[in-house]
């Protein structure tokens, strides 16, 4: 076999392994990103029942977690605390609430940055993740 022949067997092998690991990566960021969607639900979930028990949103994340029971606790410091380090920024307001997800930078790339709005009205629910609506309920006639 030539040296050039190895060459061209090479470079193809080295091509088809980058496009392999170009699907793996691909695969563990949506594996990631799915998880971090669950777990942001989850928060808002945290969030609209302290509101119904309370008649307001938790002036912090901390304070919802502190006044929450033992099972919902842990499961909202698993979500604050996890092992890819995002940061949860939350703004509550009258009928809702601002929560911003982020991610720090990686060397090989920026980090995540999600976006969470919920509104809620007399009539009506919206969840909203980067403007895109996740959730949204009627309640009653409309």
């Amino acid at each position: 076999m030539k040296k050039r022949d190895l060459a061209i067997i090479f470079c193809v092998l080295g091509l088809f392994l980058f496009c392999l690991l170009g699907i793996f990566n691909a695969a563990g960021k949506y594996s990631k990103e799915n998880n971090t969607i669950r777990k942001i639900q989850e928060l808002a979930l945290a969030l609209r029942i302290y509101s119904a028990d309370h008649g307001k949103y938790p002036p912090s994340l901390e304070k919802l977690s502190m006044q929450s029971d033992n099972q919902t606790r842990s499961s909202i410091d698993q979500i604050l605390h996890d092992p890819q380090n995002h940061n949860y920024d939350y703004q509550p307001k009258t009928n809702g609430f601002v929560v911003t997800v982020t991610s720090p930078d990686r060397w090989f790339g920026k980090g995540d940055h999600y976006l969470v709005e919920f509104e809620e009205s007399t009539n009506h629910t919206l969840l909203k993740l980067n403007g895109a609506v996740l959730s949204e309920s009627w309640i009653g006639d409309h």
